[in-house]
C-alpha cells in the first residue's frame, strides 16, 4: 500500500557535519596516525558519510521490511483466530506505542474540533484498513494481498483528478491499464489461466480474498486522501496514530462481540498478534523517519519493496510458493507505482517551475 501522503515541499539534504548518534565523523585524519588506522578511519569515514546521506532511503528500506513483517505476522495470526479478534490484539499495542511517542515528544492535544472531526474519520477509515486486510489474508497468500493494496497508488491518481482537479493525462490512463492487468495476473481467474493445479488452491477463497484486498486498497486511498488534508491542519502524526489504533479496538471489540469470535488464544496467537501491531506502528515511525531526509516520492518507490519482502515472507513463513502468474503482476504492479509517483513528481516540478517564471515575468513588468 501507499502509505506516505504527498508533500510539496522538499527537505534539504544532509550535510558533512551531521552527528549520528554522539559521534560526528571527522573529515580529516592527522598525518601522525599509523598507516593502518589511517586507512581504517578513512574506510570508516566515507561508509558513514555514504550512510548519512542515503539516511532516507535506509530508513525507506526498513520501514517496508517492518511492513512486510507486519502482515507476515497478521496473516499467521489469521490463520486460527477470527480476524477481528487479530485487530482487537493489535489496538492496544499501538494504543501504548502512540501515548508513548506523543509523551515523549511533548505534544499538546489538538484544539480546533475540525482537527478531531478529521482525526474521527480518519481513524475509521484505517480501522477498517485492518479489519480488511485480516480478512483478506485469511483467504488469500500474504503476497497477492499486499501486492493488490498497492492499486492504491493509481486510484489516489484517479480521485486525485475526480475530487481535486489534478491532472490525469494518457500517462496515468496508460499505468491504470497495466494495474489492472497486474490485478488479473494476481487474481489468476480460473476461465483466463485454468490453473487448477493439484486441485489444493480454493479459487473462491483465494479471489474472495483479492477482492477484499482491492476493498482495502480503496479504504487505504481515504486514508491517504485524509492524512494528506490533516498535514495542512497540522495535525501530528502520533496524534492520527492514536486516534486511529482507539477506534480500532473499539470498532474489533464491537465486532468480536457480535460475531463471537472471542476465545482464549495460544501463545503463538498472541505472539503473532502482538508483533503485528508493534511493526505496524515501527513501520510508520521508520517512514516518518525517511522522510525527514527523503522526499516523499522517493520513499513511495522505496516501500513498493514490501512486495518483494511479502513474496518472501510467504515462502520462508507460509512454505507456499507464489504462482508465476504472481510474480508477473506484482512486477506489473510495482512499474505502475513506479510510474505514477515519478510522473507525478515531474509533473509537479513543471507545475512549479511555471509558476516561478510567471511570478518573475511579472515582477519584471
Amino acid at each position: 500500500m501507499s502509505k506516505v501522503p504527498e508533500e510539496d515541499t522538499e527537505l534539504e539534504p544532509l550535510d558533512d557535519t551531521m552527528m549520528i548518534g554522539r559521534e560526528q565523523f571527522p573529515e580529516t585524519i592527522s598525518p601522525h596516525q599509523d598507516t593502518d588506522e589511517r586507512s581504517d578511519a578513512t574506510l570508516h569515514g566515507r561508509v558513514a558519510s555514504c550512510a548519512r546521506r542515503h539516511y532516507g532511503v535506509l530508513w525507506g528500506l526498513a520501514s517496508a521490511f517492518v511492513y512486510s513483517l507486519q502482515v507476515a505476522c497478521m496473516e499467521v495470526a489469521a490463520v486460527t483466530m477470527d480476524p477481528s479478534l487479530v485487530a482487537f490484539v493489535m489496538s492496544p499495542v499501538m494504543l501504548t506505542c502512540s501515548v508513548v511517542a506523543i509523551i515523549h515528544n511533548g505534544q499538546a492535544l489538538p484544539r480546533l474540533r475540525e482537527h478531531y472531526l478529521w482525526l474521527l474519520m480518519t481513524g475509521v477509515a484505517a480501522s477498517g484498513y485492518v479489519i480488511l486486510l485480516t480478512f483478506a489474508l485469511s483467504l488469500a497468500d500474504v503476497g497477492d494481498v499486499v501486492t493488490i493494496t498497492y492499486i492504491s497508488c493509481v486510484l489516489i491518481a484517479f480521485l486525485g483528478w475526480a475530487m481535486l482537479g489534478e491532472t490525469f493525462g494518457v500517462f496515468d490512463l496508460l499505468m491504470t491499464f497495466v494495474t489492472l492487468a497486474g490485478v488479473v495476473f494476481v487474481s489468476r481467474p480460473p476461465f483466463i489461466f485454468g490453473l487448477r493445479g493439484d486441485g489444493t488452491e480454493d479459487y473462491r477463497s483465494t479471489l474472495l480474498g483479492i477482492g477484499i484486498a482491492a476493498a482495502t486498497a480503496i479504504v487505504i486511498t481515504f486514508v491517504m486522501i485524509s492524512m494528506r488534508k490533516q498535514a495542512v491542519l497540522g495535525i501530528s502524526a502520533f496524534h492520527t496514530m492514536f486516534a486511529n489504533s482507539l477506534l480500532l479496538g473499539i470498532t474489533s471489540i464491537a465486532l468480536c462481540t457480535s460475531t463471537d469470535g472471542w476465545n482464549c488464544l495460544t501463545l503463538r496467537e498472541w505472539m503473532s498478534s502482538i508483533g503485528a501491531g508493534f511493526c505496524y506502528f515501527s513501520g510508520q515511525g521508520l517512514c516518518l523517519c525517511a522522510l525527514k531526509y527523503e522526499r516523499a516520492f522517493v520513499v513511495n518507490i522505496i516501500l513498493t519493496l514490501e512486495i518483494i519482502f511479502a513474496y518472501v515472507w510467504q515462502v520462508l513463513i507460509m512454505k507456499a510458493p507464489p504462482w508465476w502468474t504472481s510474480c508477473v503482476g506484482s512486477l506489473l504492479i510495482i512499474v505502475s507505482c513506479i510510474g505514477v509517483t515519478v510522473h507525478r513528481d515531474q509533473t509537479k516540478k513543471r507545475s512549479l517551475t511555471r509558476a516561478l517564471a510567471s511570478e518573475h515575468n511579472r515582477e519584471s513588468v
